[in-house]
Protein backbone atom coordinates (compact mmCIF):
# COMPACT_ATOMS: atom_id res chain seq x y z
CA UNK A 1 0.00 0.00 0.00
CA UNK A 2 1.43 3.33 -0.73
CA UNK A 3 1.87 6.56 1.68
CA UNK A 4 -0.92 8.49 -0.26
CA UNK A 5 -3.16 5.44 0.28
CA UNK A 6 -2.75 5.20 3.79
CA UNK A 7 -3.15 8.67 4.21
CA UNK A 8 -6.89 8.23 2.53
CA UNK A 9 -7.51 5.93 4.40
CA UNK A 10 -7.18 7.18 7.61
CA UNK A 11 -8.84 10.46 6.64
CA UNK A 12 -11.68 8.21 5.99
CA UNK A 13 -11.94 6.51 8.66
CA UNK A 14 -11.60 10.11 10.67
CA UNK A 15 -14.55 11.14 8.52
CA UNK A 16 -16.54 7.92 9.15
CA UNK A 17 -15.74 8.35 13.52
CA UNK A 18 -16.60 11.98 13.14
CA UNK A 19 -20.54 10.96 11.32
CA UNK A 20 -20.53 8.15 14.13
CA UNK A 21 -20.37 10.62 16.77
CA UNK A 22 -22.62 13.08 15.12
CA UNK A 23 -24.62 10.60 14.80
CA UNK A 24 -24.91 9.55 18.58
CA UNK A 25 -24.73 13.12 19.88
CA UNK A 26 -28.37 13.41 18.08
CA UNK A 27 -29.11 10.26 18.95
CA UNK A 28 -28.99 11.27 22.46
CA UNK A 29 -30.22 14.66 21.78
CA UNK A 30 -33.56 12.20 20.73
CA UNK A 31 -33.66 10.93 23.81
CA UNK A 32 -33.68 13.26 25.80
CA UNK A 33 -36.02 14.86 23.91
CA UNK A 34 -38.60 12.05 24.22
CA UNK A 35 -38.16 11.60 28.15
CA UNK A 36 -38.54 15.68 28.72
CA UNK A 37 -42.56 16.34 29.76
CA UNK A 38 -41.19 19.59 27.86
CA UNK A 39 -38.24 21.58 26.26
CA UNK A 40 -38.75 23.77 29.09
CA UNK A 41 -37.60 20.46 31.39
CA UNK A 42 -34.99 21.49 33.52
CA UNK A 43 -33.41 18.39 32.78
CA UNK A 44 -33.62 18.16 29.27
CA UNK A 45 -31.95 21.86 29.27
CA UNK A 46 -28.63 20.32 31.11
CA UNK A 47 -28.84 17.43 28.89
CA UNK A 48 -28.72 19.87 25.92
CA UNK A 49 -25.92 22.26 27.46
CA UNK A 50 -23.51 18.91 28.33
CA UNK A 51 -24.24 17.46 24.86
CA UNK A 52 -23.37 21.59 23.14
CA UNK A 53 -20.53 21.35 25.49
CA UNK A 54 -19.05 18.16 24.41
CA UNK A 55 -19.49 18.74 20.83
CA UNK A 56 -17.79 22.03 21.47
CA UNK A 57 -14.94 19.66 23.02
CA UNK A 58 -14.43 17.48 20.40
CA UNK A 59 -14.36 20.48 17.68
CA UNK A 60 -11.39 21.73 19.93
CA UNK A 61 -9.89 18.47 20.11
CA UNK A 62 -9.78 17.56 16.12
CA UNK A 63 -8.87 20.89 15.23
CA UNK A 64 -5.58 20.98 16.86
CA UNK A 65 -2.66 18.11 16.60
CA UNK A 66 -1.33 19.02 20.31
CA UNK A 67 -5.31 18.16 21.64
CA UNK A 68 -4.94 15.10 19.45
CA UNK A 69 -1.90 13.73 21.05
CA UNK A 70 -3.18 14.77 24.70
CA UNK A 71 -6.24 12.33 23.80
CA UNK A 72 -4.08 9.50 22.39
CA UNK A 73 -1.94 9.53 25.84
CA UNK A 74 -4.69 10.14 27.88
CA UNK A 75 -6.61 6.92 26.02
CA UNK A 76 -3.21 4.85 26.47
CA UNK A 77 -3.41 5.77 30.07
CA UNK A 78 -6.43 4.83 30.87
CA UNK A 79 -5.61 1.40 28.87
CA UNK A 80 -9.10 1.54 27.61
CA UNK A 81 -9.93 -0.09 24.15
CA UNK A 82 -12.99 -0.79 22.16
CA UNK A 83 -13.44 -3.86 24.29
CA UNK A 84 -12.30 -2.06 27.66
CA UNK A 85 -15.68 -0.78 29.45
CA UNK A 86 -15.75 3.09 30.01
CA UNK A 87 -15.79 2.59 33.95
CA UNK A 88 -15.47 6.44 34.54
CA UNK A 89 -18.61 7.11 33.27
CA UNK A 90 -20.53 4.61 35.85
CA UNK A 91 -22.06 6.12 38.62
CA UNK A 92 -19.93 5.84 42.07
CA UNK A 93 -23.45 4.51 44.32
Amino acid sequence: MMKTDAISDSTEKAVKSFDNIEKTLKGLMEIARISAPTENDLYFKLTLDNIIVLYGNIIDLITNDSGIKQLKKKFHDLEISKKTPLKFLESND
